[in-house]
């Protein structure tokens, strides 16, 4: 088990208003009083952290790893996953690695 060292919540009310906005009309499209979610896990490399947390995710990310069922942005059930060293690259001065929880 990894240590954690910090927790930040990181939120764009633009992105937030979107995320709404498309979870609304996929409950009216589907007739349902609420929609499935899930609270996935996402490991990526530091440099990449700031540009998600300013822009969220890109689908149409060409990953250098990672890439199974082709270009795209990949999430995982189970943390574990996502903090392995494939996914969650170590910086390479403070050894510190990124994870991200998302809805």
């Amino acid at each position: 088990a990894l240590p954690i060292l910090k927790i930040e919540r990181v939120q764009s009310i633009y992105l937030e208003r979107a995320y709404k906005v498309k979870k609304e009309f996929i409950s009216q499209k589907n007739g349902l009083a609420e929609v499935n979610e899930m609270r996935l896990f996402h490991g990526t490399a530091p440099e990449n952290c700031q540009s998600i947390n300013r822009h969220g995710f890109n689908r149409r990310y060409d990953a250098a790893n990672a890439k199974r069922y082709g270009n795209g942005v990949y999430f995982a059930v189970n943390s574990s996953y996502s903090a392995h060293p494939n996914y969650s690259k170590a910086d390479p001065q403070t050894g510190l690695r990124c994870m991200y929880q998302a809805k």
